[in-house]
This record gives structure tokens, sequence and C-alpha cells, in this order.
């Protein structure tokens, strides 16, 4: 069994770990222990986190036969027992966005998929998928992967042969 044991007096802290094999104990400065605190503090707040979302998307289909998924985007697909089709969008946008901004941008459904269903076959898009986004003229960069989940004996095909038409967006003030 091992103990915590903590003294106090001026400025010294002592901690002693008592183990019934072993007996420890160490003495640290109570101003060393504070620079220290306040050092590993400030490394992980200066540290760059990632904006990182996911968000999903449900689609109910008539007839779930056949989707096709035109994107260029690394896709993953997951059959199961649901009736309904389920995307999961994960967004990257690196280590110099703010997770504000990468909301006001979902807000504004750059990352939403359409679709149009015609004689079984469902005809899944990312629109905005190529266009350039910028917010108060800076382009905004992106990531993007997408994990579908489709109903049993629902083929999911992605094709990435589509014409491209790249188009800039001003998303205004943020």
């Amino acid at each position: 069994m091992t103990a915590l044991k903590i003294k106090s007096s001026n400025n010294y802290t002592s901690f002693h770990f008592l183990n019934s094999s072993i007996m420890k104990t160490s003495t640290i400065n109570v101003s060393t222990f504070r620079m220290l605190t306040v050092v590993i503090l400030s490394f992980l707040l200066t540290t760059g986190v990632s904006a990182q979302k996911t968000i999903m998307q449900k689609m109910v289909f008539e007839d779930n036969s056949q989707i096709v998924f035109e994107t260029r985007d690394n896709v993953e697909v997951v059959e199961w027992d649901e009736f309904y089709t389920r995307v999961h969008i994960s967004i990257d946008c690196g280590k110099h966005v703010a997770a504000q901004t990468l909301d006001y941008i979902i807000s504004r459904d750059v990352f939403k998929l359409d679709y149009v269903q015609k004689d079984g076959t469902i005809k899944l898009s990312a629109p905005n998928e190529h266009k350039i986004i910028t917010i108060n003229g800076t382009p905004f960069e992106w990531g993007v992967s997408y994990k579908v989940f489709v109903p049993k004996n629902t083929a999911l095909i992605t094709n990435d042969d589509y014409p491209v038409y790249a188009e800039t967006v001003e998303l205004g003030n943020k």
C-alpha cells in the first residue's frame, strides 16, 4: 500500500511516499513547484490544437438499392441494420483555425450534402467541396473525410470522375 504524506514548513514542502517495502522522501521548494506548474500550463495552452469537428447528416430514401457518392475525399462505408443512410462528415482545419471559425463555416452549410433520387439510384454529392472559401479575404483550407452508414443490401459507389468547377465564395466578416 502506498500513502502520501505532505508536510509544509517555511518555503519547503515535503512529499513523503510511504510504501510497505520502500520509503522515499522528496523535498521540493514551493516557488520551484509553482514555476514548473506555470511552465507546464503555458506550454499546454500555447501548443497548437487543430480545429476538428464531425457533423452528421441523416437521409431517408424510398429506395436504397444504390447510392453513387461523387467526391474526391476519403469515404469509409459501413453497412448497418437501420433503414436510413447516415453520413458522418469529419472536418479538419489545421492548427491555425479557431473552433468558432469552423462553427461559423459549418453554419453556412459549406459541408452540407445534396442528393438526387432517380430510378432506384441516389446521386449523393458535396456541392461545396471544391469551392474556395475566404473569410475577410483569407482562404480557408480544410480536409474532409466521410463515414457513410448504409442499410444492408445497399451498394455505395464512389465516383471521383466528375467535372470540377472552382468558385470563390466570400463568407464575410467573422
